[in-house]
């Protein structure tokens, strides 16, 4: 058990920190061409100042010279040894420091790490992105997808590809300015499974409007999927707890949002939500029902025979120092959120108030965007009255911090995490990722909290923002089991898509 805790930890660290220390070693090659560069230019100077010497000198000093030896070459022709470089200073070269001598241990570590970074992402990366920008393809992409007299109109395709969840492909449209200026109607589209049909299909529609720093907007959308899992609620959730079910879910919101002056903002959402959960699977999957009978899970999750019917108010607040880029990203971020839900069916048997906050400090190394950062995050869920449904509960895999689980492995009332992540800059609109977490979630309040029951979760990537709306993404990442146990990798995440999030 102990080796394979040291081996997760050091795996872990290989992945999150081989980026950021790897490119000393890459700088060798480059100091050593730059001494020898220097000692040339020292030898040129040193013999240019000889030959302007009087003539006459010069001619005596060339005859009692000593002849140079001469190499014979495997041509035949005869070479100059070159004579070491002087020591001007008469002082011995300086010792290697200890602190010198150290920094190669994770460099050699790493270097495997640095390998992988630099020849199989960085430089073929970076051979299309410069090919790219020489055929000027980026602008000619953003053409081809818009269309309209003033280009008002965009469509685009959309996709996800997730390990653990069925493909989806599907597209998405935007109307700028048609029915007011700063006003943008979108539309979006998703379908996938093929199973009798498909059996994912995803819609949604909505409008946003600006006036000056307010942002309002109107979302709708509608979801039927086939792939939802279930691993348990708590700290202890495995593989082997794993059952599936279907659903079909209803969503309107109504948001207003205030930017406060480049430092944050806050969004204010009203909304309704419907959720119906099944058991039509394919025949070798494990339904929630079966995995109750085999003894799988010990009951039923709240809310999986009733559904869900609720209307929810979120508050969302966000400050950050920070400036916007290409200016140094070095400050912090405070990140603040509380949401009021209740079953319109039964207010009074189910309701409860989720809140929770993260703090972040970045420091930008460079000051060119390469952005080391630590957060600690936590959340928690106040039940007022009755169960909280299982899908409301917190679930902090997926694209949550804990991103290394897949979506669905972790469900609980609350969640700790502390996450260490380094990102650097790839084009002007990719940004390479690197993270290493450790969190988990627990019962009402924190209850069972414990080091021994944390899990780590590390993960690389590439991820670009290139509009509010649109996110791209590619992400590997990895989870482990709770200290307790015996930290073994428990979930591989694959994460590769450009999707709305409505």
């Amino acid at each position: 058990m102990h080796a394979r805790f040291f081996y997760a930890i050091g795996l872990g660290l290989f992945i999150a920190l081989g980026t950021f220390c790897a490119p000393s070693v890459r700088r060798v090659p480059t100091i050593l061409a730059t001494v020898e560069a220097q000692d040339a230019s020292s030898q040129d100077t040193s013999e240019q100042g000889t030959s302007e010497h009087d003539t006459t000198e010069q001619d005596t000093s060339e005859q009692d010279a000593p002849q140079r030896p001469e190499e014979e070459t495997s041509e035949g022709e005869a070479s100059l040894e070159r004579r070491p470089v002087p020591n001007y200073d008469g002082r011995e070269p300086a010792p290697t420091s200890p602190g010198e001598k150290a920094a190669w241990v994770p460099r050699v570590i790493l270097y495997p790490a640095y390998l992988v970074a630099e020849y199989v992402i960085r430089q073929p990366l970076g051979f299309f992105v410069s090919r790219a920008e020489q055929v000027d393809a980026v602008n000619q992409v953003v053409r081809f997808f818009h269309f309209g007299d003033r280009d008002q109109y965009v469509l685009y395709p959309i996709f996800s590809l997730q390990n653990g969840f069925r493909p989806t492909i599907g597209a998405r449209f935007a109307a700028k300015n048609e029915i007011a200026e700063d006003n943008k109607l979108f539309a979006s589209f998703n379908i996938g499974g093929f199973r009798r049909g498909a059996s994912i299909l995803s819609v949604g529609l909505g409008d946003r409007q600006r006036i000056g720093d307010w942002d309002l907007a109107l979302r709708t959308s509608y979801s039927r999927r086939d792939d939802g899992r279930f691993f348990g609620v708590g700290s202890e959730n495995q593989n082997d707890t794993l059952a599936r079910f279907d659903f079909d879910q209803i969503n309107v919101a109504l948001e207003a949002g205030y930017d406060i002056q480049d430092q944050g903002f806050a969004r204010l959402t009203s909304g309704y939500r419907y959720q119906r959960f099944g058991t039509d699977l394919p025949d070798s999957q494990t339904s929630i029902p079966e995995a109750l009978d085999q003894g799988i899970i010990s009951r039923l999750p709240a809310g999986f025979e009733d559904g869900l019917s609720i209307h929810y108010t979120t508050l969302n607040l966000v400050l950050d120092s920070r400036p916007k880029r290409p200016a140094s990203q070095t400050g912090v971020r405070l990140r603040l959120r509380s949401e009021a839900d209740y079953d319109v069916r039964m207010p009074s048997e189910s309701a409860w108030i989720t809140y929770g906050g993260a703090l972040s400090g970045f420091v930008d190394v460079s000051g060119v965007q390469h952005i080391l950062g630590l957060t600690v995050s936590a959340a928690m869920i106040e039940n007022i009255n009755g169960e909280v449904p299982f899908t409301e509960l917190l679930a902090p895999g997926g694209t949550g911090p804990l991103s290394g689980f897949i979506e669905g492995f972790l469900l609980g009332e609350s969640e700790f995490v502390t996450t260490l992540e380094y990102n650097w800059p790839i084009w002007y609109w990719l940004d390479g990722t690197a993270s290493f977490a450790v969190g988990n979630t627990f019962d009402s309040r924190f209850d069972g909290f414990e080091l021994d029951r944390l899990r780590m979760s590390w993960g690389v990537g590439i991820a670009a923002v290139i509009e509010r709306d649109h996110l791209f993404q590619f992400e590997l990442g990895w989870g482990t089991d709770t200290f307790e146990n015996g930290p073994n990798v428990e979930s591989f995440r694959l994460a590769i898509g450009a999707h709305r999030d409505f």
